[in-house]
């Protein structure tokens, strides 16, 4: 149950990124990292807007985004032989699409 407290607490949180947002570049200009298009980073600049506005959090998680992290990373992660491993990971994934688009075009 959040409070005007904790609600401002949030609120600090989304100031705190704010400026992380304002700084990242540096991390992918050194090629740190190469994009910060995270969507549980990104949601958490709404959270206070959307507890405002709706009153909770129910049935609200992050189940959808880690499936699609172990679709996409882990599975093709493991389907390498660890040398290369993002091309092949690339690979991976492009084979997977296209079945799924045959898939769909034969039903």
């Amino acid at each position: 149950m959040h409070t005007n407290k904790t609600l401002e607490i949030l609120e600090t949180l989304e100031d705190a990124l704010a400026c992380f947002y304002q700084v990242k570049d540096i991390f992918i200009n050194l090629g740190i990292w190469e994009s910060f298009n995270i969507p549980k980073l990104h949601f958490v600049q709404h959270y206070v807007m959307l507890i405002q506005l709706y009153s909770t959090t129910d049935n609200f998680d992050t189940a959808y985004t880690e499936q699609l992290y172990i679709d996409f990373a882990k599975n093709a992660y493991n389907a390498t032989n660890y040398k290369d491993k993002f091309t092949q990971m690339a690979n991976w994934l492009e084979r997977k699409e296209k079945i799924f688009h045959h898939d769909q075009y034969l039903k």
